[in-house]
């Protein structure tokens, strides 16, 4: 180790207190990185393991292969296994006491099939040949059969019929109600497994066939051997390698699965996420080089002497420069481990607790605690990664005070000429701020100026740091609005119904004691596009019905939903929004336009008066106009169904009624109707509706317990919330770190002015009122600059967006809070900084040559 390098190692041992805060700025900032590089490693992992779980072990499917091509794949070694399946293998009816359940077909697997798309936990052991089986649980349970593992069972088989157009066709698969058996004859089977769930196969019945024919099997799954982040390649590569064309052959990816790997087609959930990951990486390394450049121009500021001392016993440009980087390096090998620790630490403590709540709500539809955990994953090229990007933002932030390092002549470090560079005339203070502030504010004006670059570097601090904050959160927030995670209705299940079963399931759903309330959901959903042909919205796409805040709203494909709701409910609405409803109840269909997208309390109207008389054509081919607008109230219902960014209409439900009157019978059959019920006890709701309509004669109708959704999504809110908020505080972390380390800084290192000062008499309480003035015009300055840009990099995230229903809206709110911190930490680290100073003997200071 050089002279100059050992010189840097006592200087860091003795400025220790900002070594130590030094290296808490590097933790930070490496752990932040850590913890996005692991929670993005841990959940693609997790997604991997539902997609297993929900579509099987899969990593391709390949549709149109013939018997040779199905060999040739099978001698590649590159291929783990290669999965066939016949899904019409037999038909079958056994005796049981729910129709939906009774019918279905038996489907045959080969042996790769069966390792490949069995992920279910199961009793017994799967089957082997064609006379054993495995049987759903809940087949059994629904048809009230006492099947168990080892008994020999004897299975009906023969064609099934279902009334199809009015003519009597033949089925496979997935029964349809309302069914007809015609038996051929009896096979007998041994129960090998009771399976608990297995979603990869939709049969209730599966067997073992080897000798599958390819042209009866649903495609072909091929599992990689080794599958990594180059598993696209290397499937186009296996293809062309057996005489297929990638681009010819029809084929499947399990992307979520492959993701888990690393390994994803352009266009798909890994790369969206991309550019979301790099903001938040370049918001965290801007943040950091912020705090670590600050740091050292600070330690820079220290040692100017010492510097000057080098140059004068011969050291170098390049000496002086890498002594600099050599501080960078070894406070670099203290932070970066220090940082990946506290990164996955942190982040495994939350993953583990947030996963652990995901697993128990039930979100995820496709596994339990049993089958699903939120591991920790941290592939070795992530840690790479890490470093990498720290050693970087190290380097980067060591970069600007190096260079002025290297230029430091001995003249400079004595005079300390670099550090005030201003002339007389520069010096003189406005009138105004002598009148207003006295000779204090006068002096405290003077000294933002004399300081030089140390003002400056004090300054672009605070505003840095500010305007990191400010764009941070803002971006937090456009993120949560524009993914619409925040959707919640207000009932808590739903029944979709057949047009013509309406009214009997009505009757039913209100029979039920424990439902508190019930009433219409009906809607058609449409997509409103600004270009293409779109007749049925032609006359609404015009940007003179638009307000200025939504002035882009149809430059995009807007989503719009009609609801039908009861007419009671429609009467309401009117009358709450100064509406007459009579006129609504006339041949013409009309309807009322909800004049809100964001579903806030504060109102934001989308459209001017001009839209009202606008037709729009409904799904019956008929025109509906919109005759009226009401505001968002919170406390009706109907409103709260439609989701932020969504238009929404409302309708009477007899003009529902009065327009399925005027159709075919066949669009009759096609369209549903729902329900939403209200109630205390939704899971007891749910198990009685769901027995009730559990019959072919409901085989339409479907019960939804949307509570549970509720549940699933808060837990999502949750999870996404802790991030956010996970990420706004060590940002904010930063920030307040950062002013204080600046401010505090900035006043220690002029103890010598300090002392001057009070050497020629300046009062304790003047002393006192001059740095409270300067701090403040420091918060001031740096506010000037930090919040105007803010706006803007905020607006331009809004506009990078691209959300047109989420228009940008200044959060005055937020800024004043913003503002109002910062002056507040200023002033008590400058209180803080005061007192130590105060403490300092002056003679002393002033005899002190090391500043």
């Amino acid at each position: 180790m050089n002279i100059v390098n050992k010189l840097t190692l006592s200087h860091l041992k003795t400025n220790k207190s900002r070594s130590v805060v030094t290296v808490l700025g590097i933790t930070v900032s490496v752990a932040m990185i850590t913890a996005v590089f692991v929670a993005i490693a841990s959940f693609v992992n997790l997604f991997g393991t539902i997609s297993r779980l929900a579509d099987g072990d899969w990593h391709f499917q390949v549709f149109g292969l013939n018997q040779a091509q199905v060999q040739s794949l099978e001698k590649d070694d590159r291929i783990d296994a290669v999965g066939m399946s016949d899904e019409y293998y037999l038909n079958y009816s056994v005796p049981g006491q729910n129709e939906r359940y009774t019918n279905g077909t038996i489907t045959a697997h080969n042996e790769d099939d069966i390792k490949l798309r069995v992920q279910s936990t199961y009793e017994g052991v799967l089957p082997k040949n064609e006379n054993e089986i495995a049987v759903e649980k809940k087949f059994i349970e629904k048809n009230g059969l006492d099947w168990k593992v080892g008994d020999t069972v004897k299975i009906p088989y023969g064609t099934r019929y279902a009334n199809v157009d009015g003519e009597m066709v033949d089925v496979s698969g997935t029964p349809t109600g309302k069914e007809t058996f015609e038996q051929l004859g009896t096979k007998e089977f041994k129960v090998t497994a009771i399976l608990n769930e297995n979603n990869p196969i939709s049969s209730n019945i599966i067997t073992v066939k080897n000798d599958i024919d390819v042209d009866r099997s649903n495609g072909v799954y091929l599992r990689l051997k080794n599958p990594n982040y180059n598993s696209i390649n290397e499937f186009k590569d296996i293809l062309s390698d057996n005489g297929l064309n990638f681009k010819e052959v029809g084929y499947n990816t399990n992307s979520d699965l492959l993701a888990s790997y690393f390994a994803y087609e352009k266009g798909g959930f890994v790369e969206q996420m991309l550019p979301l990951i790099v903001i938040i990486l370049l918001i965290i390394i801007a943040a950091s080089v912020v705090l670590i450049y600050n740091a050292f121009a600070m330690s820079l500021n220290e040692k100017i002497r010492y510097l000057g001392m080098l140059s004068s016993v011969g050291a170098t440009k390049q000496q002086k420069r890498n002594s600099i980087f050599f501080e960078g390096f070894i406070l670099g090998l203290l932070g970066i481990p220090l940082g990946i620790l506290s990164g996955v630490g942190g982040i495994g403590i939350t993953l583990k607790l947030l996963g652990d709540k995901i697993i128990s709500t039930g979100m995820l539809n496709y596994g339990d605690k049993d089958t699903l955990h939120m591991d920790v994953v941290i592939p070795w090229w992530m840690v790479i990664a890490i470093v990498f990007i720290s050693s970087v933002t190290i380097i980067v932030s060591c970069a600007i005070p190096a260079v002025k390092a290297s230029k430091i002549t001995p003249i400079d470090a004595i005079r300390q000429s670099n550090e005030i560079k201003v002339k007389a005339k520069r010096l003189r203070s406005p009138k105004i701020i002598r009148k207003i502030f006295g000779y204090e504010g006068e002096l405290a004006y003077k000294n933002l100026k004399r300081n030089g670059r140390k003002a400056r570097v004090i300054t672009a601090s605070i505003a840095l740091s500010v305007i990191l904050f400010l764009s941070s959160s803002y971006f937090c927030s456009l993120f949560v609005q524009s993914a619409n995670i925040e959707r919640a209705y207000p009932y808590q299940i739903s029944v979709f119904t057949e047009f013509d079963s309406r009214d009997s399931v009505l009757e039913k759903i209100k029979e039920n004691a424990d439902i508190d309330n019930v009433y219409s959901t009906s809607n058609e959903y449409h997509q409103i596009e600004k270009l293409g042909e779109d007749t049925d919205f032609e006359e609404i796409r015009n940007e003179e019905f638009l307000t200025s805040s939504y002035k882009d709203l149809f430059s995009k494909m807007t989503p719009t939903v009609i609801y039908y709701i009861d007419d009671e409910l429609f009467n309401e609405l009117c009358t709450a929004n100064g509406i007459d409803y009579k006129d609504y109840y006339t041949d013409d269909i009309k309807a009322v336009l909800m004049n809100d997208l964001s579903r806030s309390n504060s109102y934001n109207p989308v459209f001017n008066d001009k839209i009202i008389g606008t037709k729009i054509k409904s799904s019956y081919d008929r025109d509906v106009t919109i005759a009226g607008m009401v505001k968002y109230d919170k406390n009706f219902s109907s409103c709260n169904c439609i989701s932020n960014g969504y238009l929404g209409m409302f309708a009477p439900l007899s003009s529902l009624e009065k327009m399925m009157s005027d159709v075919d019978d066949e669009l009759v059959a096609s369209k549903r109707v729902s329900y939403g019920i209200e109630t205390d006890n939704h899971e007891k709701v749910y198990e009685d509706l769901s027995s009730e309509f559990d019959d072919a004669k409901y085989s339409k109708t479907m019960v939804s317990d949307i509570q549970e959704t509720f549940q699933t999504i808060d837990t999502v809110v949750l999870v996404i919330r802790v991030f956010i908020y996970g990420f706004i505080s060590l940002i904010s972390l930063i920030t307040v770190f950062n002013i204080i380390n600046t401010i505090s800084t900035g006043i220690v290192s002029r103890r010598k002015e300090f002392a001057m000062l009070q050497s020629v008499g300046i009062t304790p309480k003047g002393f006192n009122k001059m740095l409270t003035l300067e701090s403040a015009f420091y918060g001031l300055k740096a506010l000037l600059f930090s919040l105007p840009i803010s706006v803007l990099i905020s607006y331009g995230m809004n506009a990078a967006v691209g959300e047109a229903s989420i228009p940008f809206l200044f959060d005055y709110k937020m800024y004043l809070a913003v503002t109002a911190v910062v002056m507040i930490v200023i002033g008590m680290t400058m209180l803080y900084s005061i007192k130590k100073v105060q403490k300092q003997n002056i003679i002393e200071t002033l005899k002190d040559d090391i500043v």
